[in-house]
Protein backbone atom coordinates (compact mmCIF):
# COMPACT_ATOMS: atom_id res chain seq x y z
CA UNK A 1 0.00 0.00 0.00
CA UNK A 2 2.72 2.16 0.58
CA UNK A 3 4.20 1.38 -2.82
CA UNK A 4 1.14 1.83 -4.68
CA UNK A 5 0.81 5.42 -2.86
CA UNK A 6 4.23 6.44 -4.37
CA UNK A 7 3.07 5.44 -7.67
CA UNK A 8 -0.16 6.99 -7.19
CA UNK A 9 1.23 10.05 -9.02
CA UNK A 10 1.80 8.31 -12.46
CA UNK A 11 -2.12 8.13 -12.60
CA UNK A 12 -4.01 9.78 -15.29
CA UNK A 13 -7.44 10.97 -16.49
CA UNK A 14 -10.14 9.08 -14.49
CA UNK A 15 -7.67 6.81 -12.66
CA UNK A 16 -6.38 10.05 -10.96
CA UNK A 17 -9.61 10.72 -9.37
CA UNK A 18 -10.30 6.44 -8.71
CA UNK A 19 -6.80 6.66 -6.83
CA UNK A 20 -7.61 9.91 -5.07
CA UNK A 21 -10.52 8.57 -3.56
CA UNK A 22 -8.74 5.37 -2.37
CA UNK A 23 -5.92 7.13 -1.18
CA UNK A 24 -7.92 9.13 0.69
CA UNK A 25 -10.09 6.54 2.66
CA UNK A 26 -6.52 4.92 3.41
CA UNK A 27 -5.98 8.24 5.31
CA UNK A 28 -9.14 7.72 7.05
CA UNK A 29 -8.94 4.01 7.49
CA UNK A 30 -5.80 1.89 7.02
CA UNK A 31 -4.69 0.01 10.29
CA UNK A 32 -0.90 0.78 9.46
CA UNK A 33 -0.34 4.36 10.72
CA UNK A 34 2.82 4.46 8.11
CA UNK A 35 0.06 4.39 5.55
CA UNK A 36 -2.02 6.63 6.76
CA UNK A 37 1.05 8.96 7.38
CA UNK A 38 2.31 8.42 3.81
CA UNK A 39 -1.21 9.03 2.84
CA UNK A 40 -1.93 12.23 4.12
CA UNK A 41 1.30 13.16 2.50
CA UNK A 42 -0.16 12.84 -0.86
CA UNK A 43 -3.32 14.28 -0.17
CA UNK A 44 -1.37 17.71 0.43
CA UNK A 45 -0.25 17.38 -2.91
CA UNK A 46 -2.88 16.19 -4.79
CA UNK A 47 -6.28 17.37 -2.94
CA UNK A 48 -7.59 20.73 -2.62
CA UNK A 49 -7.11 23.15 0.80
CA UNK A 50 -10.35 22.88 1.74
CA UNK A 51 -10.85 19.11 1.06
CA UNK A 52 -7.62 18.08 2.18
CA UNK A 53 -8.16 20.49 5.75
CA UNK A 54 -11.18 18.24 6.33
CA UNK A 55 -9.12 15.23 6.66
CA UNK A 56 -6.22 16.79 8.42
CA UNK A 57 -8.33 17.73 11.33
CA UNK A 58 -10.57 14.92 11.52
CA UNK A 59 -6.99 12.83 11.96
CA UNK A 60 -5.23 15.32 14.67
CA UNK A 61 -8.38 15.16 16.34
CA UNK A 62 -9.27 11.25 16.47
CA UNK A 63 -6.05 9.39 15.51
CA UNK A 64 -4.38 7.48 18.10
CA UNK A 65 -1.13 7.20 16.52
CA UNK A 66 1.14 10.54 17.46
CA UNK A 67 2.97 9.76 13.54
CA UNK A 68 -0.38 10.47 11.97
CA UNK A 69 -1.52 13.18 14.06
CA UNK A 70 2.22 14.87 13.78
CA UNK A 71 1.91 14.27 9.78
CA UNK A 72 -1.86 16.33 9.42
CA UNK A 73 -0.57 19.27 11.85
CA UNK A 74 2.16 19.64 9.87
CA UNK A 75 0.31 19.58 6.29
CA UNK A 76 -2.57 21.61 8.16
CA UNK A 77 0.30 24.01 9.07
CA UNK A 78 0.97 24.34 5.51
CA UNK A 79 -2.44 25.38 4.18
CA UNK A 80 -4.09 27.18 7.39
CA UNK A 81 -0.97 27.96 10.21
CA UNK A 82 -3.90 29.59 12.24
CA UNK A 83 -5.98 26.84 12.68
CA UNK A 84 -2.73 24.16 13.02
CA UNK A 85 -1.06 26.68 15.76
CA UNK A 86 -4.60 26.55 17.38
CA UNK A 87 -4.55 22.76 17.24
CA UNK A 88 -0.49 22.23 18.78
CA UNK A 89 -1.65 24.17 21.49
CA UNK A 90 -3.77 21.64 23.18
CA UNK A 91 -1.18 18.92 21.71
CA UNK A 92 1.56 20.41 23.43
CA UNK A 93 0.22 18.98 26.82
CA UNK A 94 0.77 15.24 24.62
CA UNK A 95 3.86 13.09 26.16
CA UNK A 96 4.61 11.71 23.27
CA UNK A 97 8.83 12.18 21.63
CA UNK A 98 7.24 12.21 18.40
CA UNK A 99 3.95 14.35 18.81
CA UNK A 100 6.48 17.12 21.10
CA UNK A 101 8.69 17.22 18.07
CA UNK A 102 5.44 17.71 15.67
CA UNK A 103 4.61 20.75 17.35
CA UNK A 104 7.94 22.21 17.53
CA UNK A 105 8.57 22.01 13.83
CA UNK A 106 4.69 23.80 13.00
CA UNK A 107 6.27 26.67 16.11
CA UNK A 108 9.22 27.02 14.32
CA UNK A 109 7.83 27.65 11.28
CA UNK A 110 5.01 30.03 12.26
CA UNK A 111 5.29 30.79 16.19
CA UNK A 112 5.53 33.78 18.11
CA UNK A 113 6.94 35.23 20.99
CA UNK A 114 4.16 33.45 23.02
CA UNK A 115 5.74 29.93 22.15
CA UNK A 116 9.39 30.37 23.55
CA UNK A 117 8.13 28.55 26.62
CA UNK A 118 7.28 25.82 24.83
CA UNK A 119 10.54 25.17 23.75
CA UNK A 120 12.29 25.72 27.03
CA UNK A 121 9.93 22.99 28.92
CA UNK A 122 10.38 20.62 25.63
CA UNK A 123 14.21 20.41 25.89
CA UNK A 124 14.57 20.58 29.57
CA UNK A 125 11.73 18.01 30.01
CA UNK A 126 12.23 14.60 29.52
CA UNK A 127 9.83 13.62 27.36
CA UNK A 128 11.74 14.52 24.05
CA UNK A 129 14.61 11.34 23.28
CA UNK A 130 17.19 11.14 20.30
CA UNK A 131 16.58 12.58 16.74
CA UNK A 132 13.29 13.70 17.98
CA UNK A 133 15.41 16.10 20.18
CA UNK A 134 17.60 17.33 17.53
CA UNK A 135 15.09 17.52 15.71
CA UNK A 136 13.18 20.14 18.34
CA UNK A 137 16.57 22.19 18.68
CA UNK A 138 16.59 22.64 15.24
CA UNK A 139 13.30 23.71 14.99
CA UNK A 140 14.24 26.42 17.74
CA UNK A 141 16.84 27.60 16.03
CA UNK A 142 14.75 28.18 13.05
CA UNK A 143 12.03 29.89 15.26
CA UNK A 144 14.56 32.27 17.30
CA UNK A 145 16.15 33.14 13.83
CA UNK A 146 12.64 35.00 13.30
CA UNK A 147 12.34 36.78 16.44
CA UNK A 148 13.29 39.97 17.92
CA UNK A 149 16.80 39.55 19.15
CA UNK A 150 15.54 40.05 23.33
CA UNK A 151 14.02 36.55 22.34
CA UNK A 152 17.39 35.13 20.53
CA UNK A 153 19.34 36.57 23.39
CA UNK A 154 16.97 34.64 25.71
CA UNK A 155 17.29 31.48 23.35
CA UNK A 156 21.06 31.26 24.23
CA UNK A 157 20.06 29.65 27.88
CA UNK A 158 18.80 26.52 25.98
CA UNK A 159 21.64 26.48 23.97
CA UNK A 160 23.68 26.25 26.70
CA UNK A 161 21.98 23.84 29.15
CA UNK A 162 22.29 21.21 25.55
CA UNK A 163 25.90 21.57 25.64
CA UNK A 164 26.03 20.16 28.95
CA UNK A 165 22.76 18.14 28.84
CA UNK A 166 21.84 17.74 25.22
CA UNK A 167 21.34 14.15 23.72
CA UNK A 168 24.22 12.31 21.54
CA UNK A 169 22.43 13.90 18.65
CA UNK A 170 21.95 17.04 19.90
CA UNK A 171 25.53 17.65 21.10
CA UNK A 172 27.26 16.76 17.30
CA UNK A 173 25.07 19.40 16.03
CA UNK A 174 24.34 21.96 18.24
CA UNK A 175 27.93 23.81 16.58
CA UNK A 176 25.62 23.92 13.29
CA UNK A 177 22.78 25.29 15.26
CA UNK A 178 24.92 27.79 16.25
CA UNK A 179 26.04 28.80 13.13
CA UNK A 180 22.95 29.06 11.36
CA UNK A 181 22.17 31.74 13.88
CA UNK A 182 26.00 33.37 13.76
CA UNK A 183 25.23 33.74 9.87
CA UNK A 184 21.39 35.16 10.79
CA UNK A 185 23.29 37.66 12.54
CA UNK A 186 25.84 38.67 10.01
CA UNK A 187 22.70 39.15 7.42
CA UNK A 188 20.24 41.30 10.29
CA UNK A 189 23.93 43.27 10.44
CA UNK A 190 24.19 43.70 6.73
CA UNK A 191 21.06 44.66 6.70
CA UNK A 192 20.87 47.47 9.50
CA UNK A 193 23.90 48.66 8.14
CA UNK A 194 22.47 49.52 4.86
CA UNK A 195 19.19 51.02 6.54
CA UNK A 196 21.61 53.64 8.81
CA UNK A 197 23.11 54.83 5.73
CA UNK A 198 19.80 55.09 3.93
CA UNK A 199 18.14 57.15 7.25
CA UNK A 200 21.62 58.96 7.58
CA UNK A 201 20.93 60.10 3.66
CA UNK A 202 17.60 60.86 4.67
CA UNK A 203 18.33 62.81 7.57
CA UNK A 204 16.68 60.32 9.67
CA UNK A 205 18.30 60.74 12.93
CA UNK A 206 15.48 59.35 15.29
CA UNK A 207 15.45 55.86 12.63
CA UNK A 208 18.90 55.56 12.51
CA UNK A 209 19.17 55.70 16.05
CA UNK A 210 16.66 53.02 16.23
CA UNK A 211 18.81 51.01 14.00
CA UNK A 212 21.94 51.22 15.52
CA UNK A 213 20.65 50.12 18.39
CA UNK A 214 19.68 46.85 16.75
CA UNK A 215 22.61 47.02 14.99
CA UNK A 216 24.40 46.76 18.40
CA UNK A 217 22.09 44.06 19.74
CA UNK A 218 23.04 41.76 16.38
CA UNK A 219 26.61 43.00 16.99
CA UNK A 220 26.65 40.96 20.59
CA UNK A 221 24.35 38.50 19.72
CA UNK A 222 27.27 36.95 17.20
CA UNK A 223 29.79 37.32 19.55
CA UNK A 224 28.01 35.06 22.08
CA UNK A 225 26.87 32.65 19.54
CA UNK A 226 30.06 32.03 18.00
CA UNK A 227 31.87 30.05 20.98
CA UNK A 228 28.70 27.67 20.28
CA UNK A 229 30.01 27.22 16.52
CA UNK A 230 33.88 27.22 16.81
CA UNK A 231 33.57 24.63 20.07
CA UNK A 232 31.63 21.99 17.56
CA UNK A 233 33.96 22.48 14.97
CA UNK A 234 37.23 21.73 16.82
CA UNK A 235 35.36 18.61 18.57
Amino acid sequence: RLLAIEKAVKLNDENSGKGLALIKDLAMNDPNSQVRSAALNYLSKELDAAASEVVYLDRIEKDKSYLVVSTALKNLGKSNPEKAMEKAKVLEKERSSKMIAGVAQLYGQHGTKDNYEFFEAALKGNIVQGFDQLGVMNSLTYYTSRQEPDLVERSLEIYTYLKEEGGFYTQMFLGQNAAYLVSMCDSKIEELNEEIAAHEKNNDAAYADQARRKLKQYSELKVKFEPFAVSAEEE
